[in-house]
């Protein structure tokens, strides 16, 4: 009775996100962060993080001991962490050939990844998506990184 239910909210929710989160955001030359689009797969992934010619995914990997670097799946989650028209994301770490994870959104993850890397003594899975006027995310800022991608 409720599935159909769940499975519309679900999609709808996707389409939601697909409209105003998932994207490419860029800071200048020395930085491209690209979000999703929304799938079958809970969160947003992540697909490139790279700020001032490192390549943050590949560094995060080597950090998780996911190998090879290519079969990580960093994925953003919301909080309930808001203010003004910001709102804190948590990304986990996911080796898509783990068996624990072996493509299943498993605690593992979770219990294992978040808060767990830092850079300047800041988590490196923590986001901060800013919000226009219309909803859709203009603005996301990468505080261990140093770094604000705006919407391209």
């Amino acid at each position: 009775m409720y599935t159909g239910a769940l499975l519309q909210i679900d999609k709808l929710a996707r389409i939601q996100a697909n409209t105003t989160i998932a994207g490419t955001y860029t800071a200048g030359n020395n930085g491209t962060l690209v979000i999703g689009p929304a799938t079958a797969d809970p969160g947003l992934a992540i697909t490139q993080l790279k700020v001032n010619g490192t390549d943050w995914l590949a560094q995060i990997a080597r950090r998780a001991a996911v190998d090879p670097a290519s079969d990580i799946d960093f994925r953003l989650y919301p909080t309930d962490l808001e203010a003004g028209s910001k709102r804190a994301f948590r990304a986990v770490v996911q080796d898509k050939n783990a068996l624990a994870d072996a493509g299943t959104p498993t605690g593992i993850s979770w219990q294992q990844t978040v808060d767990a890397f830092h850079e300047g003594g800041l988590p490196l899975d923590e986001f901060l998506l800013a919000t226009g006027d219309g909803g859709e995310v203009v603005v996301v800022e990468a505080p261990a990184l140093g770094i604000k991608f705006k919407r391209s």
